[in-house]
């Protein structure tokens, strides 16, 4: 291949770094009004009265709205499939404030200094009510946090708000009680995941204008133009067709971005007063009044014989989705979907369990989605199992876990099959993955761990994980192709690009298909009036889902390219041959170049167009080996990671460079997740954690050493042969760290994040326990 499988740099990588404008505030209308939101300073409260008229008279103040300015009807910000699978549980304003940095009121002015006075002019009289802030609790707390009218499920999800429960599933395989009686060695365990921050560079922005034809512009760092598009027309009542959303360059979203923050309020902002408007969160926003990770409790059963094969899984998870139910079926569906399959040859799985209100900031989207949380439980239990079978870790996983040509009835029962059947990996490297990064972090000359002096100790630990491409029969992408006099293409894509460097990727395929080079391939990307429909940057679809389409799409523009050059040439169209520049019939020859201005200026002229789509009947996971190296201070706690070795098979690594860059930034933020990472709250329910200065997360100088190979791996049904990568980097980290800092230290960390306070507590319980002896 001359362009796929090559380090091609990103085609906006060189505008952004010379400071081009490209991001969401750099669009902004000169004069556009400035949004400001009053936000609830209490965790769970009922706004008695609210009074606006001293901000209304504030010279330079044009619109201040409460919910009693905003009609009331219920929907979910969330920006996925529809009809979405989270609950309609959201109003644009509403009496009930649900967790600290809710919204209560909205004001456009003409500047910043203003709509900030105007906020501090309004009046409210709140009736404070008890917060639900451990979800553990929540079931049945004398707390309803939802108790209005007027919210609603789309289709059955477990939504059972007079009880604090957003979502609950059940799914079994069998009697798993009745197997695990027949296990020689069972290990219970239960396992704590945290709240985790996006912290992504750019915040929440959004700017909205009228145009000359009266229709309303958003432009927005999202992640899901299209679904917003739809989202704000079914909310505000407003046509589809007088909705146009554009995404320019994002920066970064991580999932933080696949729902509406701001997009509501500069829409209504700019339709009522027909002028530009802005919302820019601050960073405190970002943190108090977006989304998490969703917090998880997790209890992992799990029973093998005596020979190491394990017979049964039981998985129950109760999840905390804050305020408002966005992603909460999903995430909690993906912790079992994309995790429990790893380990097929059982005989009985059991996964269930039940999403839950608090009066948290929502939690949302987030890269990894459910399958970190999963991973972390699972992967740590498998490391317990193999002690107690007095096995190797390595090798217990070799002989249970998926291997190419398997399958697992978990996918068809989960929705990750083709209808009726379960998905079959046509692809699955994973034993290739194990061999290699054993070998790159010189796991037999450590494990399980060497003594480096007095007081230090290394160690090493693993895990492995898969996760999905996209969606299967929901995701949809789709890309168009124009050809251009002088030969030239342009690429338009709804496929979001957000930072990953999917539009590159694109083109790639693109330029590989019609055999030219990327620089010939100009790429135009999310906006609902001039690219076609894509479902959005989520559930690592794009480079498998929106790729294909672009595929397609190329393949049909290079059929009817050949087409024109037979006609021109006289020739039957099986008798060209194109090899990118040229079109040749023996002795008969066009260039391209030369027919693009024909059939443009002066030849039986045309403009030829070439659309495709496509929706994936499989979700191909890429599977990971994910190898880490600690070094602890057995007198302080403290710990590093020294070296994190990543074996990746994700198919065919479009492009090298980029694939790379997403499996370590993805390991990066795992780490952080493993290590230090954590929302924290006061005891009312303010967050503590609302800056860069109280939430920290993994620097340069956190990363001492990562290693990052792909294995030779071919998907046939992805576009030259790709499956996904932006999500599968994240997931192994917190239980390769967790198994590591045990074998170092014989702590066994089953809460994040894994903190020196934490381990040295188990080591001074450890030496108490031995004094006690």
């Amino acid at each position: 291949m001359n362009v796929v499988k090559k380090q091609i740099p990103s085609i906006d990588g060189k505008g952004i770094m010379m400071g081009r404008p490209a991001f969401t505030d750099d669009l902004a209308a000169p004069d556009s009004l400035i949004i400001k939101i009053l936000r609830s300073p209490f965790a769970f409260a009922k706004i008695k009265s609210i009074h606006t008229e001293d901000a209304k008279k504030l010279k330079g103040v044009e619109l201040v709205l409460t919910h009693h300015d905003i009609p009331r009807k219920s929907f979910t910000r969330a920006g996925q499939g529809y009809p979405e699978p989270s609950p309609h549980d959201k109003f644009i304003l509403d009496e009930y404030v649900r967790y600290v940095g809710d919204e209560v009121a909205c004001v456009a002015a003409v500047d910043e200094k203003t709509a900030q006075k105007a906020l501090s002019l309004i009046k409210v009289e709140y009736e404070v009510l008890e917060p639900v802030l451990d979800y553990e609790k929540a079931i049945d707390h004398q707390t309803i946090i939802h108790p209005e009218e007027g919210i609603h499920e789309m289709f059955p999800i477990g939504f059972d708000p007079k009880r604090n429960i957003a979502a609950s599933y059940h799914m079994h395989i069998n009697d798993v009680e009745k197997t695990f009686k027949t296990c020689d060695v069972i290990v219970d365990e239960v396992f704590y995941t945290q709240a985790q921050a996006h912290s992504m560079m750019e915040p929440h922005t959004v700017n909205a204008r009228l145009d000359f034809q009266n229709r309303l512009t958003i432009y927005s760092a999202t992640q899901t133009p299209f679904h917003v598009r739809r989202i704000l027309s079914q909310t505000l009542d407003i046509p589809l067709s007088k909705i146009r959303v554009i995404k320019p360059r994002v920066g970064g979203g991580f999932g933080g971005k696949q729902a509406l923050h701001g997009e509501m309020f500069a829409a209504i902002v700019t339709w009522k007063t027909q002028k530009p408007s802005k919302i820019v969160y601050t960073r405190k926003e970002v943190y108090e009044s977006t989304y998490t990770r969703h917090p998880m409790r997790l209890s992992m059963k799990i029973g093998a014989n005596k020979d190491g094969e394990i017979k049964a899984i039981d998985c129950h998870v109760l999840s905390d989705t804050g305020a408002y139910g966005e992603h909460a079926l999903t995430v909690f569906m993906v912790t079992g979907s994309k995790v429990l399959p790893l380990y097929n040859k059982v005989e009985s799985v059991r996964f269930d369990g039940q999403v839950v209100y608090t009066n948290h900031v929502s939690a949302g989207a987030f890269r990894g989605y459910g399958a970190i949380q999963g991973n972390f439980a699972l992967e740590s239990a498998i490391d317990i199992l193999a002690e107690k079978l007095h096995m190797d870790p390595i090798k217990l996983r070799q002989q249970n876990m998926m291997k190419e040509n398997e399958t697992s009835p978990i996918f068809e029962i989960m929705g990750e099959g083709t209808e009726g059947t379960a998905m079959n990996m046509d692809t699955c490297k994973l034993e290739e993955c194990i061999t290699k990064g054993l070998d790159l972090i010189h796991w037999d000359e450590t494990y399980p761990k060497k003594l480096m002096n007095e007081h230090k100790v290394k160690a090493v630990g693993m895990a492995i994980a898969m996760q999905g491409s996209g969606i299967p029969y929901i995701d949809m992408g789709a890309a168009t192709i124009k050809f251009n006099d002088d030969g030239f293409y342009n690429l338009m894509v709804g496929a979001t690009d957000i930072g990953q460097g999917s539009d590159t990727v694109l083109a790639q395929i693109a330029a590989e298909t019609l055999m030219t080079t990327v620089d010939k391939v100009i790429v135009y990307s999310s906006d609902s009036d001039l690219t076609p429909f894509d479902t959005g940057a989520y559930a690592s679809s794009t480079t498998y889902v929106s790729g294909n389409a672009v595929l397609k799409a190329a393949h049909h523009m290079k059929d009817m390219l050949i087409t024109e050059a037979a006609r021109i040439l006289h020739s039957k169209i099986e008798d060209i041959d194109f090899d990118g520049k040229t079109f040749r019939d023996n002795d008969k020859e066009i260039l391209l170049s030369d027919l693009a201005n024909q059939i443009t200026y002066s030849h039986e002229q045309k403009q030829l167009t070439a659309t495709a789509s496509y929706v994936g009947h499989k979700s191909p996971p890429p599977f990971m080996a994910g190898f880490c190296e600690v070094e602890v201070d057995m007198e302080t706690g403290e710990y590093d990671v020294t070296h994190y070795v990543s074996v990746v098979d994700c198919g065919t690594p479009i492009n090298l460079k980029l694939a790379q860059g997403q499996i370590e930034g993805a390991i990066v933020q795992g780490i952080g997740m493993a290590k230090f990472e954590d929302v924290k709250y006061t005891k009312k329910g303010h967050l503590i954690s609302n800056s860069f200065v109280n939430y920290r997360i993994p620097t340069a100088k956190d990363i001492k050493k990562m290693t990052t190979e792909f294995v030779e791996s071919y998907e046939a049904s992805g576009p030259y042969g790709a499956k996904s990568v932006g999500e599968i980097g994240i997931d192994t980290p917190p239980a390769a760290i967790a198994n590591a800092i045990y074998h170092a230290t014989g702590v066994r960390i089953t809460s994040l994040p894994i903190t020196p306070e934490k381990i040295l507590k188990g080591i001074l319980q450890q030496k108490g326990d031995q004094t006690h002896e």
